[in-house]
């Protein structure tokens, strides 16, 4: 049985622990991580409007300043991935007395760096610095984002006052901001949003009737995936993160990686090998197909038709398009989006987009994501 829920004044007090006293680092902040989570939830945000681990271009002059030319923010409330956040948390390891000349006085350079830096790559109406001694909030009055109010508090010395406070804060507002997020629209939104409702981030392995997944083995493949430089990196890190994902169905086998055919080349073959129930593959063909691209720009339609003579040249009926961006007319249902949903009776093509790819990350079954697609593609519901 639970206990009763924490209030948000019981989580930030029990968060604080003396930077000296500090002896796992990584663990300590990943436990920071879900207290800002949870400091989140207790303030009223949904789940659905809350993405983890989301990286933002550093704009000029604080690049130069900085040394960075990108900002990895721990968590951001935003009302979708293509739209600004409301509120950015950073979270790190430091002591109160290293982040401020005095306490009640200002921040020291570094910590002031980190905050302003947060605050004009994400553009966040709120953005806070949540460390294990301290917490710094900087807001826009009435959303004038040419000047902000910060406050730094010691979280060995909080009340009740200054919680509630915090928690208007944090609470969603009565709209959230519909602009893009920060100053650059190369902003990698999609590919860090971990925001699916009851994820578990402390679980490593996905175990379900039909998938199972390493999920600690997948997130390193994907971080492959987001760094990869040339061209070969790519394309390897994306049929490796695929192979590992395809693998994880207990009815599926990856017969073949990369094979040579007198037309062309097949990234991956997969063989339907069968399960002891009915599974969503029974309607198709014994050999499936996947096609793996790891670009940064939209997916246009001649990809999609490619992909579909490939198929009907070999002869199945059912192929995955696996991408690290999304199709053209993803947000008007035109263009490659309405080619992969036209026709039931053509060869059907799943799109496995950087979403699909950030949902297993944070714990979704990839048989369940395949059996929506199908079905939204079937009734033509999305």
């Amino acid at each position: 049985m639970n206990g009763p829920e924490k209030s948000l004044y019981d989580e930030l007090s029990e968060t604080y622990v003396p930077y000296d006293d500090i002896t796992d680092y990584s663990e300590h902040l990943e436990n920071l991580r879900k207290v800002a989570y949870r400091l989140l939830t207790i303030s009223g945000v949904e789940d659905e409007s809350i993405f983890r681990d989301v990286t933002y271009d550093v704009p000029l002059p604080l690049s130069q300043e900085s040394g960075w030319t990108e900002i990895d923010v721990d968590l951001v409330t935003a009302d979708s991935l293509s739209s600004a956040p409301h509120v950015a948390i950073y979270v790190t390891l430091d002591s109160e007395q290293a982040a401020t000349s005095n306490y009640g006085g200002g921040l020291d350079y570094e910590s002031q760096l980190i905050l302003g830096t947060c605050r004009s790559s994400t553009g966040a109406n709120v953005t806070v610095v949540l460390s294990n001694e301290y917490i710094i909030v900087s807001s826009a009055p009435t959303g004038d984002t040419t000047s902000w109010d910060q406050t730094i508090y010691s979280l060995n010395e909080l009340d009740e006052s200054y919680c509630k406070e915090l928690s208007n804060h944090l609470s969603p507002p009565d709209s959230y901001p519909s602009k893009e997020p920060g100053p650059h629209p190369s902003t990698k939104r999609q590919w860090e949003s971990l925001n699916l409702p009851g994820t578990d981030w402390t679980s490593n392995q996905i175990a379900t009737k039909y998938f199972e997944l390493n999920v600690e083995r997948y997130r390193r493949e994907l971080n492959n995936v987001q760094s990869a430089k040339s061209s070969l990196e790519k394309g390897d890190s994306l049929e490796t993160l695929t192979d590992t994902l395809f693998s994880g169905l207990e009815m599926i086998e990856v017969r073949e990686r990369n094979l040579r055919t007198k037309t062309g080349e097949i990234d991956l073959v997969l063989e339907h090998i069968g399960f002891d129930s009915k599974t969503l593959f029974d309607s198709y063909t014994r050999f499936i197909l996947v096609e793996c691209k790891n670009w940064s720009d939209n997916t246009p339609s001649e990809e999609i038709r490619k992909f579909q003579n490939k198929m009907r040249e070999v002869g199945v009926n059912l192929g995955f398009f696996v991408t690290t961006s999304r199709l053209t007319g993803y947000q008007s249902e035109t263009d490659a989006t309405r080619l992969v949903n036209k026709q039931w009776n053509s060869p059907r093509i799943v799109t496995i987009s950087s979403d699909e790819l950030a949902q297993v990350s944070s714990g979704k079954s990839f048989y369940e994501i395949i059996d929506r697609k199908l079905f939204n593609q079937r009734f033509d519901t999305h």
